[in-house]
């Protein structure tokens, strides 16, 4: 097999979630073409899947490395870092990934998220106001408009945002489906579990 066609077997195994052999094909596909800068990322992604955020970087850093204007990686490398609680290098890592692509809508909410863990609610505003402008079908920026207006004190904004985030999917009414989607640190878990309540 082609190193295109490991990577192909292993997207598909990761889609399935079946992470040991996502790894297993990467790492094939990675052997056979050792600048497969996509498959790093991947792998990267395979791995912080599986709460191995060490190696998750390694891949992401050894990706930037093959192509220094990667800004999924950057992005990703951003997530697991906020992850880790490594909050400044997480910032590094998404101002780098919108400087490279700045209608990276994605990398917006993801530094949102990370300024709102931060305690930084204007910069948090800002970042999700910018995702949400630049891509108003994506939701989990609407739902940090939603909790960081919630958590300023500005209830009625904040009420009013929810309920149109449920209008596109009622499945926003249930904190718990809600925790599992956005995959949120706590403190913005906190606050929408307490802004659902209020509906």
């Amino acid at each position: 097999m082609s190193a295109e066609e490991y990577f192909e077997r292993a997207y598909q195994a990761h889609e399935q979630k079946d992470y040991d052999k996502a790894i297993a094909d990467y790492s094939q596909a990675i052997l056979l073409k050792p600048d497969y800068a996509v498959a790093y990322v991947n792998r990267g992604a395979v791995r912080a899947a599986q709460g191995d955020y060490d190696l998750a970087i390694v891949d992401y850093d050894q990706a930037i490395l093959l192509k220094p204007d990667f800004t999924l990686a950057y992005n990703n490398r951003g997530v697991v870092h906020a992850v880790k609680s490594n909050t400044s290098r997480a910032i590094d890592d998404y101002d780098q990934a919108i400087y490279l692509k700045p209608d990276f809508a994605g990398a917006y909410s993801n530094r949102g998220e990370t300024y709102f863990a931060m305690g930084k609610m204007q910069e948090a505003l800002a970042d999700f106001k910018k995702a949400y402008d630049l891509e108003p079908a994506f939701n989990f920026s609407l739902a940090g408009l939603g909790i960081t207006y919630h958590k300023m004190g500005n209830i009625q904004q904040a009420v009013g945002l929810w309920k149109m985030l449920i209008g596109l999917d009622s499945r926003y009414r249930d904190a718990e489906w809600t925790r599992k989607t956005l995959n949120w640190p706590a403190p913005l878990l906190e606050e929408a579990k307490k802004l659902v309540a209020r509906l």
